[in-house]
C-alpha cells in the first residue's frame, strides 16, 4: 500500500519546500524504447512530486517514499460564537 496519495503535500525529509504528490503509480523499468528488458523491475516505492521554483517555474521529480515526509494539514479554526 502506498505511503502517499495524489494531492498530498510533502517535503523532503532533509528539508526544503512543499511539493504536491502528482503520481504514486508503479513504474516498470523493464520497458525500454527498444523493447522489454528482462532484467528490469517494477518499483512501487516511487512518488512523483511537483512544485514551483523560486522563479515560479513548474518543476517535477520522482522521489523514493523514504525520502519524503507528509506535511500535516492544518485544520481551519472555527470561530467561537
Amino acid at each position: 500500500m502506498p505511503k502517499f496519495k495524489v494531492g498530498d503535500v510533502v517535503t523532503l525529509s532533509s528539508g526544503g519546500q512543499k511539493m504536491s504528490v502528482s503520481s504514486v503509480a508503479p513504474i516498470d523499468f523493464g520497458i525500454t524504447p527498444l523493447g522489454r528488458n528482462p532484467n528490469g523491475k517494477v518499483r512501487h516505492d516511487l512518488v512523483m512530486c511537483r512544485w514551483k521554483d523560486k522563479k515560479g517555474v513548474d518543476q517535477k521529480h520522482r522521489y523514493q517514499e523514504d525520502e519524503l515526509i507528509l506535511v500535516p494539514k492544518i485544520e481551519s479554526e472555527t470561530p467561537s460564537a
